[in-house]
């Protein structure tokens, strides 16, 4: 009888464990501005926005840099504030983008990708794969990209100064 329970207990741990290490896949959304606004979820965006205040001087510099015959930035979002302290990265690139006159960038919707086995299918996978949110991609030619948040997160600079060091970097291939 002890067997048996023992070998109970061993089946049902090993079928935990099999559900627990599978990946859960979640498909990235295209979202607009226009979305944002209209989200309930979203009820931090415009605060954040009007709160942010750029580098002009950088903001410049991208403004003559950003070829957007070249260049493309994308950003994976979450509605409300599951991104921790990073949260206000989204409304603070927008409003670098807009202020820039940018037009080539991309927004796509993606929930609770903190989670370990969380895989996020998108229409740039092939390049990397999405960890956290935000996340915020410049692209060159839709073949080499640059992780901005990393940069702004190891280096401790704003969004604009990480997009013009991406711009310079990719510059070189």
């Amino acid at each position: 009888m002890k067997k048996i329970y023992i070998l109970i207990l061993a089946t049902i741990g090993i079928i935990i464990i099999s559900c627990n290490s599978k990946d859960e896949i979640q498909i990235a959304k295209p979202f607009t501005i226009d979305e944002v606004y209209n989200n309930p979820n979203f009820y931090w965006y415009e605060t954040e926005y009007d709160a942010y205040n750029y580098n002009i001087e950088i903001l410049d510099s991208i403004k003559t840099l950003f070829n957007e015959n070249i260049f493309k930035l994308i950003i994976y979002t979450s509605p409300s504030c599951e991104c921790g302290s990073l949260y206000a990265l989204f409304p603070q690139t927008i409003k670098v983008l807009e202020n820039a006159s940018l037009s080539n960038y991309e927004i796509y919707l993606i929930f609770n990708v903190d989670k370990k086995k969380l895989k996020v299918e998108h229409p740039y996978s092939h390049l990397f794969q999405i960890k956290t949110s935000p996340s915020i991609y410049l692209l060159k030619s839709e073949k080499y990209y640059y992780d901005l948040l990393l940069h702004i997160d190891t280096e401790k600079i704003s969004i604009e100064r990480a997009l013009l060091d991406g711009i310079k970097f990719l510059d070189t291939y």
